[in-house]
């Protein structure tokens, strides 16, 4: 029914040109579940799962937990986007930086867009770097350099871009010394836990599938690789990197690792102690040990040769290195150490 005061209005159709974002969720059902994500231009990037391995799926810009979309599609959806490769692999790690690097199990990709542009799905790009293909261990950013264990864990791989071909080129970190690393013959060592520390040195941690340590120092300035194996009565099993947790300073080295204490099987959170000392005297370089630093008041010392020194409730043990100092009256103890 129309009244004389409503057809005085006009009449506009319908705008079908853009519709209200649509809710859905990519990710409610058994092998939709991803396997890798990261954060890149203000979205939330998720991948690797068992129905879609080689599939995207962006978050809308600036809400990293809305994977709405709209009819047509505007800059600011969420969007879904397949590589376009020979064959398919499947997502393992994302690594933003000014592109988005996607890693795979058989290739290395990069994502962006134009200059000056936003990120939407008019804009991005997805090139193809390398074929290497990563494992699953979490690529490692180092300075300028990004590394990553290959697939098969056996080669730590550094990726860098290079101005000549515009894109990512891989290296092989274990070029001289492959032994340390291989995945097939009688010697067969994979990665099976990595951590990388900065301060004071650039240094990659990798513990070997046999319970051995390694070091790798990395000095891209100077063209330095070198590789160094750990021995330790013991066999190392974890590691991790704590930014300046040795001291406020340095960044620290965390590992578990087993061994056998008075017969018994026992695991140890155990931390590199620091290279980095004043006094010589300082140094502790044990396979595994403690040190107590806890002052003793002396209530007498002999002149006779050897001292003989008396102290209370001393809590020292046969072998015990004991330090002297601030004695007042037999001065010329102090700065001795006995055992």
């Amino acid at each position: 029914m129309t009244t004389a005061a409503t057809t005085a209005g006009a009449i506009h159709a319908v705008d079908l040109s853009i519709s209200p974002p649509r809710a859905r969720n990519p990710f409610l059902l058994a092998g939709t579940f991803p396997g890798a994500s990261s954060y890149y231009q203000q979205r939330q990037v998720y991948g690797g799962s068992n129905n879609d391995p080689d599939t995207s799926f962006y978050s809308q810009t600036g809400n990293r937990l809305n994977m709405s979309v709209s009819t047509p599609l505007q800059p600011d959806d969420a969007m879904t986007v397949t590589l376009t490769a020979r064959q398919v692999n499947e997502i393992r790690h994302f690594v933003p930086l000014e592109n988005l690097l996607i890693f795979t199990s058989g290739s290395e990709w990069r994502v962006g867009s134009g200059e000056n542009s936003g990120f939407s799905i008019e804009t991005l790009s997805q090139e193809p770097q390398s074929e290497l293909g990563s494992s699953h261990h979490r690529p490692i950013i180092a300075g300028e350099t990004i590394l990553f264990v290959e697939d098969g864990s056996a080669r730590v791989i550094g990726l860098n871009f290079s101005l000549e071909p515009n894109k990512y080129v891989g290296t092989d970190m274990n070029q001289l010394a492959d032994h340390l690393l291989a995945e097939e013959g009688p010697a067969s060592f994979v990665v099976s836990d990595w951590a990388y520390a900065s301060v004071p040195e650039s240094r990659l941690y990798v513990v070997r599938s046999d319970g051995q340590l390694l070091t790798m120092t990395l000095d891209k300035a100077q063209l330095v690789v070198a590789w160094t194996h750990w021995d330790t009565d013991g066999s190392f099993e974890s590691v991790t990197s704590l930014k300046r947790s040795l001291s406020g300073v340095e960044d620290g080295i965390y590992l578990t690792v087993q061994r056998t204490i008075d017969g018994n099987t026992v695991r140890y959170v155990e931390r590199l102690s620091t290279r980095k000392f004043s006094d010589v005297r300082d140094a502790f370089f044990v396979d595994c040990g403690l040190t107590l630093d806890s002052s003793v008041t002396i209530t007498g010392a002999t002149a006779a040769n050897p001292v003989v020194v008396t102290a209370a409730s001393h809590g020292l043990s046969n072998g015990d290195d004991v330090f002297v100092t601030g004695v007042v009256g037999m001065t010329q103890l102090n700065g001795n150490f006995y055992t």
